[in-house]
């Protein structure tokens, strides 16, 4: 049986040997408290949270949803919309298609136990380029669309995601926080290809600023030496922005 290591609150476990029992704060945030402290809850679930995996390449979007279930005879899984499921097998969690028999991918060391948030996932047949038996990183979040997860699942609002400071308890909303992705070839003093509708190149604009300094003027000679400053800039369409922020101070 592998130890569960819950996701607890912040300070917690704070009660040493004075504090043997656990509760539930809110989302994956967990305590310790006296057993002898009666605890009350009160709780509404209007509908069952919908779990994306991102990350698979699947066409369609209803292969990669999924929900959280109690099973009497399989136990805690998770099953999907289409053919898919997501279930314990042994000391493993298995991405299982039920309809053909067949294994998609394993999971062998899962964090706290669970398939739960970004986790690298062993390929048992052909995915996204890659062969069996290499790795991918898979993410398993009930956050919405305009929600950033973290990677042991919670969430956090889209700008939170690269400001400058922490809000994912485990830190991971600052991490791969690169504003700029290159061309595998990229020369910066070539300006790009402009093709029209037709694919064929036009001309491409082009702004020039010229800066005239004056470094020295000699009198009697009636020489004045000058430094000019040319540049010129374009519209970059061979990058890609990545990670780009509200304010405009973090985009640096």
């Amino acid at each position: 049986m592998s130890k569960l290591e819950p996701p607890w609150a912040v300070d917690e476990p704070d009660g040493s040997n004075l504090e043997n029992c656990a509760v539930v704060e809110g989302p994956l945030k967990m305590a310790d408290a006296r057993c002898d402290e009666q605890q009350c809850v009160v709780c509404a679930v209007p509908r069952r949270p919908v779990w994306k995996l991102l990350g698979a390449c699947e066409r369609y979007h209803r292969n990669t949803h999924f929900v959280a279930l109690q099973d009497p005879s399989e136990g805690f899984l998770f099953r999907g919309y289409s053919d898919y499921r997501i279930v314990r097998d042994g000391s493993q969690w298995l991405w299982w298609d039920w309809r053909n028999s067949q294994t998609v991918a394993t999971l062998s060391s899962g964090v706290n136990g669970v398939p739960i948030g970004r986790q690298d996932w062993r390929l048992t047949r052909p995915m996204c380029g890659q062969t069996e038996g290499e790795t991918r990183r898979l993410l398993l979040t009930p956050c919405p669309a305009d929600f950033f997860s973290c990677d042991d699942a919670s969430c956090i609002r889209l700008y939170q995601r690269c400001d400058l400071k922490f809000d994912c308890r485990d830190k991971s909303d600052e991490s791969g926080c690169q504003l700029v992705r290159f061309p595998p070839v990229y020369r910066p003093d070539l300006p790009p290809v402009v093709n029209n509708r037709n694919n064929e190149s036009s001309p491409l604009p082009v702004t020039v600023r010229v800066i005239i300094e004056s470094a020295d003027v000699d009198t009697p000679s009636m020489h004045m030496h000058v430094n000019l400053n040319v540049s010129m800039t374009w519209q970059e369409a061979r990058l890609n922005f990545l990670n780009l922020n509200e304010d405009y101070t973090l985009n640096r």
